[in-house]
C-alpha cells in the first residue's frame, strides 16, 4: 500500500498546523516570562504573578508543541500530504529545506527546553535560545513562501492549509 496523496490537508492536519503556529507565536512573543521566572527561582526569590503565569505557560506550551509535532508526523504518515506544486528546482529545494528544518526545530526546541528545565542540563540552554532565532527566520521564510504562492504564482498551496475542501 503506497502513501496517499490527497489534494488538501485533512482538517486535523490543518488544525494542528495553525495550533502550532499560534503557540510558537506566543512562545516567541512572551519568551521573557520564562527568563524572569527562572531567574527568580534560581535566586531564591518568589517570581511575580505574571512571570509565574508566563513561565509555566512557556514550559507547558513547549511540551504541547512536542506532542503536536509527534501527532503531525503520525498524521502525515497515515493520511499523506498534497503533492508539491511544480516549481523550479531551487524553489522546490528551498521549500523542502524549510519544511524539514521547521519539523526539526519543533522537536529540538522543546527537547532542549525539557532537558534544561526538568533535568538541569545547562548546556541545553545555548541551543534552546539560538533556535528561537532560527525559528523566527524559518517562519518568515515559510510565510513568505506561502504568500509568494498565493499572490505571485496564484496556485492553491496556501489554500490547501486553509481548507480541507479541494479547490477547483
Amino acid at each position: 500500500m503506497g502513501r496517499q496523496t490527497p489534494e488538501t490537508y485533512s482538517k486535523a492536519q490543518i488544525v494542528l498546523h495553525w495550533a502550532v503556529a499560534v503557540i510558537i507565536l506566543f512562545q516567541i512573543t512572551f519568551a521573557d516570562g520564562i527568563e524572569e521566572y527562572g531567574d527568580a527561582l534560581r535566586d531564591g526569590q518568589s517570581p511575580g504573578t505574571l512571570d509565574t503565569i508566563l513561565g509555566n505557560a512557556h514550559i507547558w506550551l513547549g511540551i504541547t508543541v512536542l506532542a503536536l509535532a509527534v501527532l503531525r508526523i503520525a498524521l502525515r504518515l497515515i493520511q499523506g500530504a498534497p503533492a508539491p506544486v511544480p516549481a523550479p528546482k531551487l524553489q522546490d529545494l528551498a521549500a523542502k529545506a524549510v519544511h524539514v528544518l521547521l519539523y526539526a526545530v519543533l522537536f529540538i526546541t522543546p527537547m532542549s527546553g525539557i532537558a534544561m528545565w526538568f533535568f538541569g542540563v545547562k548546556e541545553a540552554g545555548g541551543p534552546h535560545h539560538l533556535i528561537e532565532k532560527v525559528i523566527v527566520v524559518l517562519v518568515a521564510l515559510h510565510v513568505t513562501g506561502a504568500l509568494w504562492h498565493h499572490f505571485v504564482q496564484k496556485d492553491n498551496v496556501l489554500k490547501r492549509m486553509l481548507s480541507s475542501k479541494a479547490s477547483a
